[in-house]
């Protein structure tokens, strides 16, 4: 599906991970670009970091697993792209078919759209804020374990 991308959704990918590049230079933080890029809702999903491979290797898997249920999508592409050296690092394949689940709806319910190349010249990098309440680290976990986050679920999040 990658290679069959047009030269100018290409052209905007390279544009959306100088941006991201450029964002993680300034603040010091991870950004990511999550795209729709085809007619069967798969997508991209790009992440700029530099953590370690343990971490950011799990996050992109979780990140894609729920921008594909949230597209209803049969397939989604991850890739993680180095903020000090930006370059490939990584990449991951989501390749199944879409099954509703309550547990999935649940988690991604508050997940903010991604960018929808159909049709379009260029990616909006507008700030999308948060509509759910941070969970600190020594809170309860939302999860209704009874543990606190920072020994439950705060790797997933």
């Amino acid at each position: 599906m990658l290679l069959r991308l047009s030269g100018d959704t290409i052209e905007m990918i390279n544009d959306g991970i100088s941006h991201l590049v450029a964002l993680g230079d300034k603040d010091g933080q991870n950004h990511d670009l999550t795209l729709g890029i085809s007619e069967d809702g798969a997508g991209l999903t790009i992440h700029c970091n530099d953590d370690q491979e343990h971490i950011a290797g799990p996050r992109l898997e979780r990140h894609c697993e729920r921008r594909k249920y949230a597209q209803k999508a049969n397939s989604w592409y991850g890739v993680c792209v180095g903020q000090a050296t930006p370059s490939l690092r990584f990449g991951v394949n989501k390749e199944y078919e879409w099954i509703q689940s309550n547990e999935m709806d649940d988690i991604v319910k508050d997940l903010p759209k991604g960018q929808n190349l159909k049709g379009k010249n260029r990616i909006n990098f507008s700030t999308v804020t948060r509509k759910s309440k941070k969970v600190g680290r020594n809170e309860k976990c939302p999860c209704g374990s009874g543990k606190k986050f920072k020994k439950c679920c705060i790797n997933e999040k």
